[in-house]
Formats: structure tokens, C-alpha cells, sequence
């Protein structure tokens, strides 16, 4: 979102203030989920409920005073399952927002959804609103649905692509959000093409690394984005747009990836849960010790909690990760990934394996391609 940074003031004990551009992840039904993914990192780990509107606005109001001047706001709709507070809930957010921010600020809206809750009504409103939607798909419905099954055991996938179907007649801005484990990682050319022939140009792989089951091992990871790799580049570079082969690009053109996992440090993305307590990631659950209904969120950014959150990616480093190779591209990887040990006992990530395969696999396309980006000044 940009590096714009600004020195507010000093909080307490003395600690800059500083309003700096990120974007806000809101849980507005908390752990809520109409699914039972087997796989899911956030099973049991927070409390439900439902965000009222009268403390959406609050989050809506301390957001916006965070952020640097003419920053665009990017709320990201996050659970669970968002979709299950309701359509007009949607409706009565979006409103609110349009309330404060219009002609004041610019603002965008992602909903990370597992689509079964879609209906015409909604995927018209998300589309005409501007949403981008990233849907949860692991590929044809034999490999999806051994993970993603409803609370009664029933498979999502069917529901899953209507949904897809629906926001893409209505013409709504679509992500595959692929988790990609022990259910389908044998299958990479059936889960590529899958989302090629649904219409789905832009993928997210996400490999599952954490949670209850389905973690990958060895190579399994490196094996699947190879393999996807080589597809693509056989036919589909301008046409289909993968995250990790965007960002290898970005990384070895010296440009910061989009993709946390590759960046040098953990880029600030508070989440906010439904009691109002503010962590620094969603997936390392690390509380900041603050509350978004009383403190502001610059001060609660500006912490000394959330400054170690970002530096503690680099500065705990393994000394193997520190002379790899591929260090500039991996950055050492998720720190939540780094269950695996090295020689010494430091933390590696457990795709360490995985992501040097694909990294050599794939170095000299990327570097020959990047070689003729020029340099952003």
C-alpha cells in the first residue's frame, strides 16, 4: 500500500505515533463458519459473535484516522465465513462507509468468502459495489471436497462453484483461494486446469503448512508449483496471473512482493475480532494488546508489540536461512511455518525443502524476465 509514514506524535512511554498506509482485516462474525475444513488454522482459536453496526462505525472511524492523508482505505472481510452475517448486513456496511467516506476518502472492500452462502441478490451488490471476491476452491469436486465438507459431513464443492458462478455472471472481480495439502497436492495439473476452464485468472495457492491436518512434507510443495509452473509458462503467461509466480518475478526484479510470506519482514495488517481486540496477523494469532473500541489504532500500530511483529521475521532468521541462496527470495518464509529444526535447533520453515526446488527450478526464467524490468526509480 505504499510507504507513506507520518509522525503523529508521542504515545505512551514515549513511543512515536505514526500514521502509515495498511489495510484492515474485520472478522465481523469471528470464528463463525458454516464449513468444517479439516485443514482450517483457525478452528477453536477465538470467540463468535456478530459486530454491531454501531461498532462497525467506531472501526470505521479509527481506521480512517490512522491512515496518512488521501490513503485509500482497504477494509478486507474476513472469518470464518463472513457471508453468514447476512446480505443486508453487507448492505448496511457498505452504506455506512459511503456515509463517512464519501468525497473524503476512497475505500475498497475484499471478502474472502467460501461462496456457499452466494445468492444472485448478493453477487450483484458485490459486484456493483466494487468488491473483489476471493473464493476458497481446492480444485475439482472429487480432490475439494475431502477437506471442505459442511458441518453435516456434505461436501461444499457444488455450492462453492455456483457461488463462483454467480459473482462471475454478475461480474464481480474473482480470486481462487487454493489451499493447496495433503488432499490435492498429488494433483496439480487437475487443480490448474479446474480453475482455468471455470474462468478463474487469478490464483492464490496457499499451502498448508499449519493447522489441525493436511500439512505438506518434503518436497510435495516444491513438486505441485513446479508442475504448475511449467503450465503455465507453456501457455498461459498474460492470460492466467499465479501469486507466487507474480512475486517471484517482483523478487528477483529487487521490487517488494505482494505475498507476506516472501517479504523481508511482516508487513503491518492488524486483524480486528469481534470483542474489538486488535492482533498483528491472522495467522499467528499474536494479540497487540489493544482494543480497537479503546485505543486508537495508530497507537496500538505504532507499539512496541507490533514494531517486533514486523522485525521478528528478519531478526530470527536461522543462520542456515541467512547463507541460503535463495534467501532474497524466500525471506525465510512464514515465521508460523518454521517448525522445522535445523542442525543448531533454530526454526526453519518446514517448506525449506520445497521452496528451494521450485526456487532453482524456476531461477533462471524469472532472472532472464526480470533482467529487462526497468528499475523502478
Amino acid at each position: 500500500m505504499g510507504n507513506t509514514l507520518i509522525i503523529d506524535g508521542l504515545g505512551e512511554g514515549g513511543t512515536l505515533v505514526c500514521s502509515r498506509p495498511f489495510s484492515l482485516m474485520i472478522k465481523p462474525v469471528g470464528g463463525s463458519c458454516n464449513l468444517d475444513c479439516s485443514y482450517c488454522y483457525y478452528r477453536g482459536l477465538h470467540g463468535w459473535g456478530l459486530l454491531s453496526m454501531r461498532q462497525l462505525e467506531s472501526v470505521f472511524i479509527n481506521y480512517e484516522a490512522s491512515q496518512p492523508p488521501g490513503i485509500p482505505l482497504t477494509f478486507i472481510w474476513h472469518g470464518g465465513e463472513p457471508l453468514l452475517a447476512g446480505e443486508n448486513y453487507f448492505r448496511e456496511a457498505v452504506a455506512l462507509q459511503k456515509e463517512l467516506f464519501a468525497g473524503k476518502r476512497e475505500f475498497e472492500n475484499v471478502l474472502q468468502s467460501n461462496a456457499v452462502l452466494m445468492t444472485e441478490s448478493l453477487a450483484d451488490f458485490l459486484a456493483g459495489n466494487g468488491f473483489l471476491c476471493g473464493v476458497s476452491v481446492d480444485g475439482p469436486e472429487y480432490l475439494h471436497d475431502i477437506s471442505r465438507r459442511t458441518l453435516s459431513g456434505k461436501g461444499s464443492w457444488k455450492m462453492a462453484v455456483n457461488g463462483i458462478k454467480m459473482l462471475a455472471a454478475a461480474g464481480a472481480r474473482i480470486n481462487a483461494m487454493v489451499a493447496v495439502g495433503k488432499h490435492n497436492v498429488a494433483h496439480p495439473a487437475e487443480v490448474y486446469c479446474f480453475l482455468k476452464d471455470i474462468g478463474l485468472e487469478y490464483i492464490q495457492l496457499l499451502p498448508v503448512a499449519e493447522g489441525p491436518s493436511g500439512r505438506l512434507e518434503g518436497e510435495e510443495w516444491g513438486d505441485f508449483l513446479c508442475a504448475v509452473f511449467d503450465l503455465w509458462r507453456s501457455s498461459d503467461i498474460g492470460r492466467v496471473f499465479v501469486n507466487y509466480f507474480d512475486n517471484t518475478l517482483a523478487l528477483h526484479a529487487g521490487l517488494r512482493p505482494d505475498m507476506c510470506v516472501l517479504a523481508r519482514e511482516c508487513p503491518p495488517c492488524p486483524s480486528i475480532e469481534t470483542c474489538g481486540d486488535v492482533y498483528a496477523c491472522d495467522h499467528l494469532s499474536r494479540p497487540l494488546h489493544g482494543n480497537i473500541f479503546a485505543v486508537p489504532l495508530a497507537d496500538v500500530m505504532s507499539s512496541a508489540h507490533e514494531q517486533a511483529h514486523e522485525t521478528g521475521k528478519f531478526l530470527s532468521l536461522s543462520e542456515e536461512c541467512r547463507s541460503c541462496p535463495y534467501l532474497r527470495l524466500c525471506n525465510g518464509d512464514c515465521p508460523v511455518h518454521r517448525t522445522a529444526r535445523t542442525e543448531k535447533g533454530e526454526g526453519i520453515s518446514s517448506l525449506c525443502i520445497s521452496y528451494r526446488k521450485y526456487f532453482a527450478y524456476t531461477y533462471g526464467f524469472f532472472s532472464e524476465w526480470a533482467s529487462s524490468i526497468a528499475p523502478v526509480p
